[in-house]
């Protein structure tokens, strides 16, 4: 095969090599992006239940001591 050939034939090569490294690398940007947005939806839901619970001890603590009535 004459030189032509061949620089089309690499020229080809290198195409799909670049573009499968392209979607791989967009592939495993994307899972990363969306396990840090899950974690942080976790976190958010988290931070509110203790929030949530914080202010229910505190009201607790400020209530003042009803007796049973027996």
């Amino acid at each position: 095969m004459d030189p032509l050939t061949w620089g089309f034939i690499g020229t080809l090569i290198g195409t799909v090599v670049g573009a499968s490294a392209t979607i791989l690398t967009t592939i495993i940007n994307t899972r990363n992006v969306s396990r840090k947005q899950n974690k942080l939806e976790i976190y958010k839901r988290q931070e509110i239940f203790r929030e949530f619970q914080r202010d229910n001890y505190l009201k607790i603590q400020k209530a003042p001591i009803k007796p049973l009535g027996w």
